[in-house]
């Protein structure tokens, strides 16, 4: 009996803590610190079919916050043209936007499309699309 007693007390104490305010128990801030803050664009800035253009005005507007060390998609990093280029996710085949990751993932059918609905990330045009084919397509200059 007594036993039994220990037990459902136990079991209470651990069932309050499981319900317990996560603030209280997690340091306060957010979970993930911001590494990569979005920078401002230029009031006249177009998006450009060449990687500078590409990396300020697609990459760090909508990608680089999750695709950053330390954040949701570390795994796939977006930092450089040589993460593009290098990755062995084939994220851009120079020359052959087709098939490259970059621009499957970025299809409305595609199986995992970015960014992820519900991320609350900036929508990706059919404008910003077409200019990262004809960058790929260039060869990825």
């Amino acid at each position: 009996m007594k036993k039994a007693v220990f037990v459902l007390i136990l079991g209470f104490i651990s069932a309050c803590s499981y319900f317990q305010d996560p603030m209280q128990i997690a340091p306060a801030g957010p979970l993930l610190p911001q590494v990569f803050e979005k920078p401002d664009l230029p009031p006249n800035f177009k998006l450009e079919a060449d990687f500078e253009s590409i990396k300020t005005g697609f990459l760090e507007q909508k990608c680089i916050y999750c695709h950053q060390p330390g954040h949701k998609a570390s795994r796939v990093p977006l930092l450089t043209k040589e993460d593009l280029i290098n990755s062995p996710l084939d994220i851009v085949i120079p020359g052959n936007s087709e098939e490259s990751g970059l621009i499957l993932v970025l299809a409305k059918e595609a199986r995992k499309p970015m960014p992820p609905k519900n991320s609350n990330a900036p929508l990706v045009t059919e404008e910003d699309i077409t200019i990262l084919k004809q960058w790929i397509n260039k060869g990825a200059p």
